[in-house]
């Protein structure tokens, strides 16, 4: 006989249904609120059409499909015990449903995707075997899943959709060919007030602009006020605060700590310009940095600056130097490819291995639940300041998952600085990067300011546990690398040349060693955690105090 609705088996598949639609509303209103970086069709990337949209709309079809009860002969009693290969099948689909949603970027989505993965897949089962187990295991994990998301979205819905750094939305431009190459401000787009997407900022860090595009929340005027001394802070994400609420990036906390050192009648104003690279950086202060009348200017240096420098400066490139002034060059040839590409030849020599290590999967499904309100008070404390080492993703990965060798110009640690046989590209490096830098220097001076660059580390020059993960991870010969290599080189070419540089690093290794929480953000991101930024700021405010008139 068939079952009777009221059995309760029949309330279970019921139940087991509503709950499944009530979670995919709830979900769905996170995996369609989220706005990609390089949008291709309406606000979504085409990779996210394909990783996510059309994978959440097939899941959904699937479930709902699934939850229309079961035909008659494939009940429990009469129904056959399910095959060894269909349990099999069940849990390879499960294994590769998570590991997919576990690389989604956004974590509310990722978490999504990782409910609804099973709870399709033990719909199908009850379905397929006509029992009513594998529905109430479904039952859990929908009232998880509709627990979490429920509570988040009244936030979700009355605040706009967190940004991105670097996309549409907050960038003007990236890496433009052709002028205008740079806003007043720098990349950044101008009257910004956005929340965007941030690992330490549960809810999203404010990121504002003022009307030039500078990262300021005051609009900066043309002319300093009197007893104001300004600095204009150039650089790229490190120096204007990837993933860094407004008051908790570099610049900020750079002003904060100045002003701390100022005398009564005076005052610091810091203008915060996001330039991408020295070549960019040197053609935006000739072209608009100087004429805000800066008495001191503090270029930012990052891990990958001298990278860059090679990339866009050169007989063949965007730009070259004139009489030390930056021109766009009418030789650029634009098919030459990234870094990356051309010195994909320059790699350890030896294979590496991937990590077996569970703990970095472990962290990082935990991080992504500490963006729910319901876990963040639960998780929170045990992870926050956590040091835990993974590999640092750069652009070189097609090439190394090809053959397992590290290549040592890779845009994320560019291990190719700090290798002692040296050879490669590096010469080409430093030598661009110097003449920038010196470049930068000379127009300061005739705009009657003065230049200080400061030195960013990389997480691995200062955080013990990411260099020797980085050496397990990539089979490296510690002694093969010099992690103080290209500090001391540069060094070198800023004394040469007349340059002050102020060099973060051994401050950073010290507050590290006396407090080893970490100073970058999780998941081998080479760029500053708040705590990393605070530490910045205070070095970084010991250098220019003696500039700014400050002691």
């Amino acid at each position: 006989m068939p079952t009777e609705p009221s059995s309760p088996q029949a309330l279970i598949r019921r139940t087991h249904r509503l709950a499944g639609l009530l979670f995919l509303v709830l979900a769905g209103v996170f995996v369609f609120k989220y706005r990609s970086e390089g949008a291709a069709l309406g606000p979504y990337s085409t990779r996210y059409w394909l990783g996510v949209i059309a994978p959440y709309a097939a899941l959904a079809v699937a479930l709902v499909a699934a939850g229309r009860g079961v035909p008659r002969g494939r009940r429990r009693s009469s129904g056959p015990i399910p095959a060894p290969a269909l349990w099999t099948t069940a849990a390879a689909t499960l294994a590769a449903g998570w590991f997919w949603a576990f690389r989604i970027a956004d974590e509310l989505v990722s978490v999504g995707m990782m409910v609804l993965v099973p709870l399709v897949l033990l719909a199908l089962l009850g379905r397929l075997t006509g029992a009513v187990e594998p529905l109430l295991a479904g039952g859990v994990a929908a009232a998880a899943g509709i627990a979490l998301f429920a509570v988040e979205l009244p936030g979700a819905l009355s605040r706009p959709a967190l940004v991105v750094w670097g996309d549409d939305a907050t960038f003007a431009t990236l890496f433009p060919k052709e002028p205008p190459f740079l806003g007043e401000g720098g990349r950044l787009r101008p009257r910004l007030d956005v929340l965007m997407r941030a690992p330490e900022y549960r809810t999203g860090a404010r990121l504002a602009t003022d009307r030039h595009g500078f990262r300021n929340v005051q609009d900066v005027p043309a002319e300093p006020s009197a007893g104001e001394h300004r600095i204009l802070s150039l650089g790229d994400s490190f120096s204007t605060g990837y993933c860094a609420d407004q008051e908790e990036f570099f610049g900020s906390l750079l002003e904060k700590e100045i002003s701390s050192l100022l005398p009564p009648g005076r005052s610091v104003r810091v203008l915060n310009a996001e330039v991408s690279d020295p070549a960019y950086g040197l053609l935006y202060l000739q072209e608009h940095g100087l004429s805000f009348r800066p008495h001191l200017i503090v270029y930012g240096l990052s891990g990958n600056d001298a990278m860059q420098a090679e990339q866009f400066l050169g007989p063949d490139r965007l730009f070259h130097l004139r009489e030390g002034r930056l021109e766009p060059n009418p030789g650029f040839d634009p098919s030459v490819p990234s870094a990356w590409d051309r010195f994909s030849w320059f790699a350890y020599p030896r294979a590496g291995s991937p990590s077996s290590s569970l703990v970095e999967p472990a962290a990082v499904l935990a991080r992504k639940l500490l963006r729910f309100r319901l876990l963040h008070g639960l998780l929170a404390p045990a992870l926050d300041g956590r040091h835990r080492p993974a590999d640092m993703p750069g652009y070189a990965s097609a090439y190394e998952q090809a053959d397992g060798r590290k290549r040592l110009i890779d845009g994320a640690s560019n291990l190719g600085l700090f290798y002692r046989p040296g050879g490669g590209p590096v010469e080409a490096m430093h030598a661009a990067l110097l003449d920038l830098l010196d470049a930068m220097e000379e127009a300061a001076r005739r705009g009657g300011a003065r230049f200080l660059v400061v030195v960013h580390p990389q997480r691995y020059q200062v955080q013990t546990p990411d260099w020797e993960f980085l050496v397990r991870r990539w089979g490296l010969d510690p002694a093969e690398f010099d992690l103080r290599l290209y500090n001391r080189r540069l060094a070198e070419g800023c004394t040469q040349r007349g340059l002050d540089c102020c060099d973060l690093v051994e401050g950073f290794a010290t507050a590290w060693r006396r407090d080893p929480a970490s100073l970058y953000l999780p998941g081998g991101d080479t760029h500053f955690s708040r705590l990393g930024h605070r530490t910045a700021a205070a070095l970084a405010a010991e250098c220019v105090g003696a500039r700014s008139g400050a002691r």
